[in-house]
């Protein structure tokens, strides 16, 4: 993981451990986990480790002011039945 750590954030890159497992993946969704990161202002990153990785997402809360939509909650008893 260490060797592909720059690159896992590619359109359609897939490491080799990703390739040799079934089912297998497309290498899209970290591309698009890291756009809306991008599109929301923010930041993502990923550490190997032993098993894997730690994927860290950091997003301003002032950038997101006036972007978020705020929903009812869903205990709302007046809902259609």
């Amino acid at each position: 993981m260490a060797a592909d750590k720059d690159r896992i954030f590619e359109r359609g890159f897939r490491t080799t451990a990703a390739k040799n497992q079934y089912p297998a993946g497309t290498g899209f969704g970290l591309f698009i986990a890291k756009r809306i990161v991008e599109l929301h202002e923010g930041a993502i990153s990923a550490t190997p480790t032993e098993h894997g990785a730690i994927f860290e997402v950091v997003l301003p809360i002032r950038a997101l002011e006036g972007k978020a939509r705020q929903r009812g909650s869903k205990d709302n008893t007046s809902c259609r039945r």
